[in-house]
């Protein structure tokens, strides 16, 4: 299947098998195949980020991260990712990425169980462990 001749899901879905299937340069082109169709899918740049940071190029995938939140700062999968990102870099406190969102209450996923945050505020990365 060539990137750019399916749908938008059916593309990261796609990525989704080929990188089971250990097949991840194709997964890659398929992440990238959906963000050229939809430049602000948050899906196709957290995928991308997920599958940058395990080849080691965190820079980029934080840049992925970032756009993921830019486009939906409620993406809980992001926002951790995120956050264990910087970590590994040792930048978990880097002043452009603590950023403080207002949410109203919306459905956030996590997992496979779906929970309700109320009006409140999330953060890009969580504060220091004591």
């Amino acid at each position: 299947v060539q990137p750019g001749a399916l749908p938008i899901s059916v593309h990261t879905n796609f990525a989704a098998v080929l990188v089971s299937q250990g097949r991840r340069t194709e997964a890659r082109d398929h992440y990238r195949a959906a963000l050229e169709i939809k430049p602000d899918y948050v899906y196709a740049h957290y995928n991308l980020a997920v599958w940058l940071q395990q080849e080691g190029d965190l820079e980029t995938a934080i840049e992925h991260y970032q756009t993921a939140l830019r486009s939906d700062p409620a993406h809980v999968r992001s926002r951790y990712n995120l956050a264990r990102t910087l970590a590994d870099l040792g930048e978990l406190a880097r002043p452009s990425l603590l950023v403080v969102h207002d949410v109203d209450e919306s459905v956030i996923t996590h997992g496979s169980s779906p929970s309700r945050v109320a009006s409140g505020r999330l953060w890009a990365a969580p504060p220091r462990a004591q």
